[in-house]
């Protein structure tokens, strides 16, 4: 009876030893399907995968020898993050500002417009929204803010209520010391 007890204690540690390997096992064939690892890896790329060519083509290599060869060959990236310069207006002598509205509508009871300057990048300019309808005009004034291309008029809200029902048309003139300019009209129904 002895020998029972003492070979079923023998086993247990076994069985225990197995299904730990077992787990850790199934844990690794599970890891390395999802991650494309051994045994589980692929020769070919799968939709996604992103694969380098590293080798180069006999047309790169001689280009790349020619520009060893000549350096003065190579290209110079002309770009920059400056606007080019604005026409100025002979009769006022300000840079012709170029200017948009971004948005314009009456929503939830609130009028809510904004815009910017797209060829001039400076502070302390004015944008002045006007709203005409039936000859009457509602002008608002909104700060300015610069960019390093351009200037941004703030976004300007307030209550519908100042306005007429009707269609209106909206005007963004952007006013500075060295820059005036004057947006498309836009037109903003207020039931």
């Amino acid at each position: 009876m002895m020998k029972i007890k003492k070979s079923a204690k023998i086993k247990q540690p076994i069985i225990v030893t197995i299904v730990i390997v077992v787990i850790v096992a199934a844990g690794y064939m599970l890891y390395a399907s999802y991650n494309h690892l051994p045994p589980f890896q692929s020769s070919s790329p799968l939709p996604g995968d992103y694969t380098i060519n590293q080798q180069k083509s006999d047309t790169e290599k001689q280009q790349i020898q020619k520009l060893k060869d000549d350096p003065s060959q190579k290209v110079v990236n002309q770009q920059t993050d400056t606007p080019s310069t604005p026409a100025v207006d002979p009769a006022s002598n300000k840079q012709v500002a170029s200017v948009v509205i971004t948005y314009a509508s009456i929503q939830n009871e609130t009028v809510s417009v904004s815009g910017f300057v797209s060829n001039v990048a400076e502070d302390g300019g004015t944008c002045t929204y006007t709203f005409t309808k039936d000859g009457l005009d509602v002008k608002k004034v909104s700060s300015s803010m610069s960019n390093p291309t351009s200037t941004t008029c703030s976004t300007l809200n307030f209550p519908a209520s100042q306005l007429t029902s009707g269609v209106w048309t909206v005007k963004l003139v952007y006013s500075s010391t060295s820059s005036y300019g004057e947006s498309s009209s836009k037109d903003i129904t207020k039931s």
